[in-house]
């Protein structure tokens, strides 16, 4: 877990009484199985994200700030 990532978990949970868990990949450090419902919606997400990646090229573009990137995705 990053620094960053330690920072939020502790804001939400200080301000909203959200406590953040976040279930680790099989091969991460401290992986520990998680219940199935979770694992389904992480695979739907990691999915999802990996279709709109290859559908905007998001890896592949060449832009140069963030105007450019708009426009190559319209």
């Amino acid at each position: 877990m990053s620094i960053y990532s330690a920072e939020i978990q502790y804001n939400l949970f200080e301000s909203a009484n959200i406590q953040l868990e976040v279930p680790y990949r099989y091969n991460q450090k401290d992986w520990k199985p998680f219940h199935k419902p979770f694992a389904k919606a992480r695979k739907r997400l990691e999915t999802n994200f990996s279709q709109f990646t290859d559908q905007f090229n998001i890896m592949r573009n060449y832009a140069k700030d963030y105007q450019g990137l708009e426009s190559s995705v319209k």
